[in-house]
Protein backbone atom coordinates (compact mmCIF):
# COMPACT_ATOMS: atom_id res chain seq x y z
CA UNK A 1 0.00 0.00 0.00
CA UNK A 2 2.77 2.47 0.93
CA UNK A 3 4.66 1.64 -2.29
CA UNK A 4 1.65 2.58 -4.45
CA UNK A 5 1.24 5.85 -2.54
CA UNK A 6 4.96 6.62 -2.84
CA UNK A 7 4.86 5.99 -6.59
CA UNK A 8 2.11 8.59 -7.00
CA UNK A 9 3.69 11.41 -4.97
CA UNK A 10 7.42 11.03 -5.61
CA UNK A 11 9.30 11.47 -8.90
CA UNK A 12 11.26 8.50 -10.20
CA UNK A 13 14.68 7.92 -8.64
CA UNK A 14 16.83 9.17 -11.48
CA UNK A 15 19.87 11.44 -11.78
CA UNK A 16 19.78 13.95 -14.63
CA UNK A 17 22.88 15.86 -15.70
CA UNK A 18 23.13 18.52 -18.42
CA UNK A 19 26.47 18.71 -20.20
CA UNK A 20 26.80 21.82 -22.35
CA UNK A 21 29.59 22.52 -24.81
CA UNK A 22 29.66 26.10 -23.46
CA UNK A 23 27.57 28.41 -21.23
CA UNK A 24 27.48 31.52 -23.45
CA UNK A 25 25.37 31.60 -26.61
CA UNK A 26 24.52 34.25 -29.21
CA UNK A 27 20.96 35.06 -30.22
CA UNK A 28 20.07 32.88 -33.22
CA UNK A 29 22.55 30.19 -32.14
CA UNK A 30 21.65 26.67 -30.95
CA UNK A 31 22.13 25.53 -27.36
CA UNK A 32 23.87 22.19 -27.82
CA UNK A 33 24.72 19.51 -25.33
CA UNK A 34 23.84 16.13 -23.88
CA UNK A 35 21.29 15.17 -21.22
CA UNK A 36 22.58 12.19 -19.19
CA UNK A 37 19.94 10.07 -17.43
CA UNK A 38 20.97 7.53 -14.78
CA UNK A 39 18.16 5.43 -13.31
CA UNK A 40 18.17 4.28 -9.68
CA UNK A 41 14.89 2.31 -10.04
CA UNK A 42 12.82 0.50 -12.67
CA UNK A 43 10.12 2.73 -14.20
CA UNK A 44 8.25 3.60 -17.38
CA UNK A 45 8.70 7.16 -18.61
CA UNK A 46 6.37 8.98 -20.99
CA UNK A 47 9.07 11.28 -22.41
CA UNK A 48 12.52 12.80 -21.98
CA UNK A 49 12.76 16.52 -22.78
CA UNK A 50 14.70 19.72 -22.22
CA UNK A 51 13.09 22.98 -21.13
CA UNK A 52 14.65 26.26 -22.28
CA UNK A 53 13.16 29.43 -20.74
CA UNK A 54 13.75 33.15 -21.01
CA UNK A 55 12.19 35.13 -18.17
CA UNK A 56 12.03 38.92 -18.02
CA UNK A 57 11.38 40.81 -14.79
CA UNK A 58 10.69 44.56 -14.90
CA UNK A 59 10.45 46.90 -11.92
CA UNK A 60 7.31 49.03 -12.31
CA UNK A 61 5.91 51.85 -10.23
CA UNK A 62 2.21 51.57 -9.39
CA UNK A 63 0.15 54.32 -7.88
CA UNK A 64 -2.57 53.33 -5.40
CA UNK A 65 -4.79 55.24 -3.02
CA UNK A 66 -3.97 54.60 0.66
CA UNK A 67 -6.99 55.29 2.88
CA UNK A 68 -4.89 55.38 6.06
CA UNK A 69 -2.64 58.10 4.63
CA UNK A 70 -5.56 59.69 2.76
CA UNK A 71 -3.51 60.08 -0.38
CA UNK A 72 -1.93 58.46 -3.39
CA UNK A 73 1.14 56.28 -2.79
CA UNK A 74 3.69 55.00 -5.29
CA UNK A 75 4.85 51.43 -4.80
CA UNK A 76 7.47 49.50 -6.73
CA UNK A 77 6.85 45.90 -7.68
CA UNK A 78 8.39 43.38 -10.05
CA UNK A 79 6.34 42.10 -12.99
CA UNK A 80 7.62 38.84 -14.45
CA UNK A 81 6.79 37.21 -17.76
CA UNK A 82 8.04 34.27 -19.80
CA UNK A 83 9.44 35.77 -23.01
CA UNK A 84 10.40 32.47 -24.62
CA UNK A 85 9.84 28.81 -23.77
CA UNK A 86 10.81 25.68 -25.69
CA UNK A 87 10.33 22.07 -24.59
CA UNK A 88 11.87 19.87 -27.27
CA UNK A 89 11.22 16.15 -26.86
CA UNK A 90 14.38 14.05 -26.86
CA UNK A 91 12.66 10.66 -26.53
CA UNK A 92 9.17 9.19 -26.38
CA UNK A 93 7.87 6.49 -24.02
CA UNK A 94 10.42 3.94 -22.83
CA UNK A 95 11.38 1.65 -19.96
CA UNK A 96 14.31 2.37 -17.64
CA UNK A 97 15.94 -0.40 -15.62
CA UNK A 98 17.72 0.24 -12.34
CA UNK A 99 21.36 1.21 -12.99
CA UNK A 100 20.75 2.03 -16.67
CA UNK A 101 22.49 5.10 -18.12
CA UNK A 102 21.39 6.80 -21.34
CA UNK A 103 22.54 9.98 -23.04
CA UNK A 104 20.41 12.22 -25.24
CA UNK A 105 22.06 14.86 -27.46
CA UNK A 106 20.08 18.04 -28.07
CA UNK A 107 20.23 21.21 -30.13
CA UNK A 108 17.72 23.95 -29.21
CA UNK A 109 17.57 27.19 -31.22
CA UNK A 110 17.55 30.57 -29.47
CA UNK A 111 15.33 32.96 -31.45
CA UNK A 112 17.32 35.86 -32.96
CA UNK A 113 14.56 38.29 -31.91
CA UNK A 114 14.62 37.27 -28.22
CA UNK A 115 16.22 39.55 -25.62
CA UNK A 116 19.79 38.83 -24.46
CA UNK A 117 20.69 38.18 -20.82
CA UNK A 118 20.59 41.37 -18.80
CA UNK A 119 20.86 42.51 -15.18
CA UNK A 120 20.03 46.11 -14.33
CA UNK A 121 18.42 47.75 -11.30
CA UNK A 122 15.05 47.95 -13.11
CA UNK A 123 15.14 45.01 -15.55
CA UNK A 124 16.44 41.43 -15.43
CA UNK A 125 16.42 38.92 -18.31
CA UNK A 126 17.51 35.36 -17.47
CA UNK A 127 17.85 32.25 -19.64
CA UNK A 128 17.78 28.78 -18.10
CA UNK A 129 17.82 25.17 -19.25
CA UNK A 130 16.85 21.96 -17.47
CA UNK A 131 16.35 18.30 -18.35
CA UNK A 132 13.11 16.48 -17.51
CA UNK A 133 12.00 12.85 -17.26
CA UNK A 134 8.19 12.77 -17.41
CA UNK A 135 6.26 9.86 -15.88
CA UNK A 136 2.49 9.40 -16.06
CA UNK A 137 0.64 9.72 -12.74
CA UNK A 138 3.85 10.77 -10.94
CA UNK A 139 5.71 14.06 -10.57
CA UNK A 140 8.41 14.71 -13.19
CA UNK A 141 12.09 14.30 -12.33
CA UNK A 142 14.18 17.36 -13.28
CA UNK A 143 17.83 18.26 -13.43
CA UNK A 144 19.11 21.36 -11.71
CA UNK A 145 18.39 24.38 -13.92
CA UNK A 146 21.51 25.76 -15.62
CA UNK A 147 21.67 29.51 -16.16
CA UNK A 148 22.80 30.48 -19.66
CA UNK A 149 24.44 33.70 -20.79
CA UNK A 150 22.82 34.88 -24.04
CA UNK A 151 24.41 37.79 -25.94
CA UNK A 152 23.80 39.65 -29.19
CA UNK A 153 25.77 38.01 -32.03
CA UNK A 154 27.73 41.12 -32.98
CA UNK A 155 28.32 42.14 -29.40
CA UNK A 156 31.99 42.30 -28.44
CA UNK A 157 32.30 40.91 -24.92
CA UNK A 158 34.56 40.99 -21.90
CA UNK A 159 34.66 38.14 -19.37
CA UNK A 160 34.03 38.96 -15.72
CA UNK A 161 37.08 38.03 -13.62
CA UNK A 162 34.85 37.02 -10.68
CA UNK A 163 31.93 34.99 -12.12
CA UNK A 164 33.01 34.38 -15.74
CA UNK A 165 29.89 35.94 -17.30
CA UNK A 166 30.33 37.69 -20.64
CA UNK A 167 29.44 41.39 -20.68
CA UNK A 168 29.34 44.04 -23.42
CA UNK A 169 32.79 45.53 -23.90
CA UNK A 170 31.50 49.00 -22.89
CA UNK A 171 30.06 47.74 -19.55
CA UNK A 172 31.68 49.21 -16.45
CA UNK A 173 30.23 46.55 -14.13
CA UNK A 174 29.38 42.86 -14.60
CA UNK A 175 25.68 42.49 -15.47
CA UNK A 176 25.61 39.21 -13.52
CA UNK A 177 27.46 39.93 -10.25
CA UNK A 178 28.26 43.69 -10.28
CA UNK A 179 32.06 43.32 -10.20
CA UNK A 180 33.88 46.34 -11.75
CA UNK A 181 35.21 45.50 -15.23
CA UNK A 182 38.28 46.79 -16.98
CA UNK A 183 38.79 46.69 -20.74
CA UNK A 184 41.46 44.21 -21.97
Amino acid sequence: MFKKFRLRVLPPKVDLTLNLRKNTFALGENVEGVLRVESREDFECSEIRCELKCIESVLVVKTTYDEDMEGWVEEEEWETSVVHSAKPRLSGPLHFSKGEIREYPFSIPIPPSAPPSLRRADRVVTWSLKGVVAVKRRPDASSRAVRLQVVRPSQATIKCPRCGALNPVHAKYCMNCGTPLTAP
